[in-house]
């Protein structure tokens, strides 16, 4: 996210940037205590090894934040929030609050 507020920090993307980075950074001091109550130390964290599927979302956005452009890595934020399933873009762009009726036409 830090690379993605370098490359495009002219508001408003720069600042949506900046809060998601900021956001990460939170989670990522959060994670120690996180994993002290599931019962995993260090050690545990240092060994565990994320599954590849989990891993497609972080991928993609990388990519995104060193070859994309500033609309398409902030639409691909603001159709997969946290928690959230994966929509296509122009389902999550045409239907952004609930969808439409079908009129038919493409």
């Amino acid at each position: 996210m830090f690379l993605l507020a370098a490359r495009f920090p002219d508001p408003p993307a720069g600042e949506m940037f900046l809060s998601l980075a900021q956001g990460e950074l939170h989670a990522l001091r959060l994670l120690a205590d996180f994993a002290a109550a599931l019962g995993w130390g260090e050690r545990d964290l240092r060994a565990y090894e994320p599954r590849p599927l989990a891993q497609a979302y972080p991928a993609y956005l990388a990519w995104s934040a060193l070859f994309g452009t500033r609309s398409g890595v902030a639409s691909v934020r603001v159709c997969r929030p946290s928690g959230s399933r994966v929509v296509g873009r122009r389902q999550c762009l045409r239907y952004p609050a609930k969808r439409r009726r079908r009129t038919g036409r493409r």
